[in-house]
């Protein structure tokens, strides 16, 4: 058994970079990749990872919290500003918060991901009386 470990990220869609992009004019489209890490590497990745994925669940309680947007003015153009806002902090399609969950997600998949190849490593070296 080798001793690096081969880790897949994966996309996390659109919703990370489709309000920016599709704006600009670029891609809607985040793609995935790979990378590898040692054995003896990876529970510090495990513990960046499970770190932002705590910055990350607080700024989603944060935008959760964002229910209505006051209108700077009482006119049409400031309520429409005002639900344009909302839309973009909470919509369902491209907001910032589909994009923290997006976000999530892919990051606890490399933390999912790490746990079992860790586990499959301490598993083996159990199987053939190593102690580590």
């Amino acid at each position: 058994m080798s001793d690096w470990l081969n880790i897949t990220a994966p996309s996390t869609g659109a919703a990370l970079v489709g309000g920016l992009a599709g704006a600009a004019g670029a891609p809607a489209s985040a793609t995935g990749g790979s990378f590898r890490v040692t054995r003896d590497q990876a529970p510090a990745l495990k513990a960046k990872f499970q770190e932002a994925i705590d910055k990350l669940e607080r700024a989603r309680k944060k935008v959760r919290n964002v229910r209505v947007i006051e209108p700077p003015a009482a006119d049409r153009s400031s309520e429409k500003l005002a639900e344009a806002l909302h839309d973009k902090a909470v919509g369902e399609s491209g907001s910032a918060l589909r994009a923290i969950e997006s976000a999530i997600e892919a990051y606890q998949s490399v933390v999912d991901q790490l746990d079992k190849a860790m586990g499959t490593y301490q598993q083996s070296d159990e199987n053939h009386g190593f102690k580590g």
